[in-house]
């Protein structure tokens, strides 16, 4: 194994209850799951501070899980922001799965002609009229890991005497960035595979929370995993000097690990040979599995199932088992 990075890092929300003092009034746009953000306000509102934290990962998702009152709406249309440095469908694709949150009101989508970072929320019901809410969706435009002009959700802080606001980083923003740095500036030599496995172990104190749509949760640690991901693969595509999206690119196994924490937030990376082991688990009922299911009943499902067996060897030298059941023959 070699260690390439390893770091601690303050939680936002930490600082943000320690530093704001008594009497302002604040709103903050952070990273944090609702409980944590909920349980931050109360801990302000004890200082003597008026305070509204919401979520900077998918802004308006939240604002209608979390805020706004769809009683008595019929109809919802919601303006987004077109950004030169994004495609031009960004924030609509950021909306998703919104439409199915809303039941069966009519919801429509249009583009606006600025790049203002907000949306805004026509809510429209015969009762009572239409009624406007404007949601802010914080951004920065950056470099991102493979030299491309990205734009990227950020945090975001409105205090006193300043109505627009300000960029507040964030721990976990901080934390992607300086894990990429360290990837980025590491010696990698010239010949692929690079690694046999590139390890970033992330411990981070946010819980999913489940949608009301089938199996959907809202999960900043699925996000953060997906960033790193193709993130990594994208610098390693620059590296190898193949075009982004070539499928020719054999880097080594990038693996981000992020796990729920009780509150710290660090991060590790390392590589790590290729592991030849399984993964353990209790025993679980298929249709009502929640991780995979362990290899011993694998194993035994397999048996019942029957037919002739048949399996491939990976990269690392495991192997995956199957089944071929042969189709019964019909004559016409």
């Amino acid at each position: 194994m070699t260690l390439i990075f390893e770091r601690d890092f303050e939680r936002t929300l930490s600082r943000l209850v320690a530093d704001v003092k008594a009497g302002e009034k604040i709103e903050a746009w952070t990273f944090d799951d609702r409980q944590s953000r909920r349980e931050a306000e109360r801990e302000l509102a004890e200082k003597g501070v008026q305070a509204r934290i919401r979520s900077a990962y998918k802004p308006l998702v939240n604002a209608f899980f979390e805020e706004i009152d769809l009683e008595g709406v019929e109809a919802i249309e919601i303006r987004y922001p077109v950004h030169p440095n994004a495609p031009d469908n960004r924030f609509r694709l950021e909306a998703y799965p919104l439409a199915a949150l809303v039941g069966d009101r009519k919801i429509d989508f249009a583009a606006r002609s600025d790049s203002e970072f907000h949306y805004d929320v026509l809510l429209k019901s015969a009762a009572t009229g239409e009624r406007l809410v404007k949601v802010l969706a914080p951004n920065r435009v950056h470099i991102d890991a493979a030299g491309e002009t990205s734009l990227s959700p950020t945090g975001w802080l409105i205090a006193a005497n300043n109505a627009a606001g300000a960029r507040l980083p964030s721990d976990y923003e901080t934390l992607f960035e300086d894990a990429i740095a360290a990837v980025t500036g590491h010696d990698w030599g010239a010949t692929e595979p690079y690694f046999g496995e590139l390890n970033i172990r992330v411990a981070l104190p946010a819980i999913d929370e489940a949608l009301p749509i089938g199996d959907e949760v809202m999960s900043l640690r699925e996000a953060l995993h997906e960033d790193f991901y193709f993130s990594l693969l994208e610098f390693f595509q620059k590296k190898s000097g193949r075009p982004l999206g070539d499928r020719g690119l054999k880097p080594g196994q990038i693996v981000p690990e992020i796990v729920q924490s009780a509150g710290d937030i660090s991060v590790r990376i390392e590589t790590r040979p290729l592991s030849t082991g399984f993964s353990d688990g209790p025993q679980q009922q298929i249709d009502a599995a929640q991780e995979p299911l362990a290899v011993s009943q694998i194993e035994t499902e397999l048996d019942a199932i029957g037919g002739q067996p048949f399996e491939a060897v990976t990269r690392s030298g495991r192997a995956v088992k199957a089944r071929y059941i042969k189709a019964a023959t019909r004559l016409s």
